[in-house]
């Protein structure tokens, strides 16, 4: 380790340690709960708060934002924390953060007040519920089978994965890579595109449906 490196270093760490430091510190946490905070802030809100302020692929720096909310309550001081809070592994935290801090365009005190908008407009549920109500699904079939007769005839029953897929993003606003759909295995390319093409052939009324779904009995 040179004393040039450690300079690099420690400035490419700084921004991160100003952030989190100031996370820390913020006073009282953003949001009541870290039950009511995603694993990935809402497309919408992102959209309306967030977006240009980190250089980063969107589902990216939301799932930062969220993790960041998280840091705004006292008993959380590490990322890894932070993470398995929003019942995340801790490697997705500390890797996030690190991704996202390097690469935020915007000054630390716009990017907090940006989040604060955000954690005041969250709906006020329950995320880590709405989680277990689609992993209690991935081994059931009756409720596919009933959105599918209803809102898409002749929908092969292989596309049940991407359905519960489809929920865990969309309605309980999860990690994309935490899908218990995936069922442990690696979210290969091939994996990924056959879920967005199932994603983008969905029209209005079939995603209605398909939200709706979550909430009947399984």
């Amino acid at each position: 380790m040179t004393a040039t490196l450690t300079r690099l270093i420690t400035a490419t760490l700084a921004p991160h340690r100003r952030l989190s430091h100031r996370l820390d510190n913020s006073g009282a946490p953003m949001n009541a709960s870290t039950r009511t905070i995603p694993q990935v802030i809402p497309q919408d809100l992102f959209a309306e708060h967030l977006t240009g302020l980190i250089d980063s692929g969107e589902v990216t720096t939301r799932a930062f934002a969220s993790l960041c909310i998280a840091r705004t309550h006292a008993d959380i001081t590490t990322w890894a924390v932070a993470a398995e809070a929003l019942d995340l592994p801790a490697a997705v935290g500390t890797r996030t953060a690190r991704a996202c801090s390097a690469r935020m365009t915007a000054h630390r005190e716009v990017w907090t007040a940006r989040l604060t908008l955000v954690a005041a407009a969250l709906p006020r549920q329950d995320y880590r519920v709405l989680e277990q109500k689609v992993r209690h699904r991935t081994h059931m079939s009756r409720w596919y089978e009933e959105w599918a007769r209803r809102y898409r005839p002749g929908s092969h029953f292989e596309a049940r994965p991407y359905a519960l897929i489809w929920q865990w993003i969309h309605v309980a606003h999860g990690h994309i890579d935490a899908a218990p759909a995936w069922s442990g295995q690696q979210t290969v390319t091939t994996e990924r595109a056959r879920y967005r093409q199932f994603e983008n052939s969905l029209d209005r009324y079939q995603q209605q449906g398909l939200a709706a779904a979550l909430h009947k009995r399984a």
